[in-house]
């Protein structure tokens, strides 16, 4: 066969295989994906329990695990985990949220979708803190069962010391497998 042909083919395929695998209908299905994947995930470590965390900022970019469950196609809630022991204290890490995809558009194998969150960290220190947080992101498939995503956003944190941080431009990386 002619190179071109083969090449044509190939190239189609591909086409026709990234809309079908982005397109299979998630209702039912369950997330479990890992965010802030790249961070370094110490700096909880290096503060002192008795002082708490520098900021609600360094909480929210802790690496953290989550449980999601699509109750549709393109709506996903999810909680999520961390906790961190260090030399007499404690840190913990809660987020709460949804994702809702399609948020403009999909194209194949890519899904855009608007994330809201809630965080609460609980520290042995006098620095405890809450936030929220509204992203946009997108999403790409690598199989049904895999997907790397990204997203950038706003975050507003307020903490025990009355110090209310907005980070305008927070972004993270998440690593998600779907069963």
């Amino acid at each position: 066969m002619n190179k071109k042909i083969l090449m044509t083919l190939a190239v189609a395929l591909m086409m026709v295989t990234g809309a079908a695998q982005a397109q299979t209908d998630r209702a039912g299905d369950i997330a479990l994906f890992y965010t802030d994947a790249f961070s370094s995930g110490n700096s909880l470590a290096n503060v002192d329990p008795n002082l708490g965390i520098v900021s609600g900022e360094d909480a929210a970019m802790q690496p953290t695990y989550h449980l999601g469950y699509f109750v549709t196609d393109d709506i996903m809630p999810y909680a999520g985990f961390y906790q961190q022991n260090w030399g007499g204290g404690t840190a913990t890490l809660i987020r709460g949220g949804a994702r809702f995809y399609g948020v403009p558009l999909d194209r194949g194998d890519v899904r855009t979708f608007a994330d809201g969150e809630m965080f609460i960290f609980l520290s042995n220190g006098p620095n405890d803190s809450i936030g929220l947080g509204g992203f946009a992101g997108v999403e790409y498939m690598m199989d049904r069962h895999f997907s790397v995503s990204a997203r950038v956003g706003l975050r507003v944190t307020d903490n025990d010391n009355a110090n209310s941080q907005v980070s305008f431009g927070t972004a993270d990386l998440s690593l998600n497998f779907y069963f």
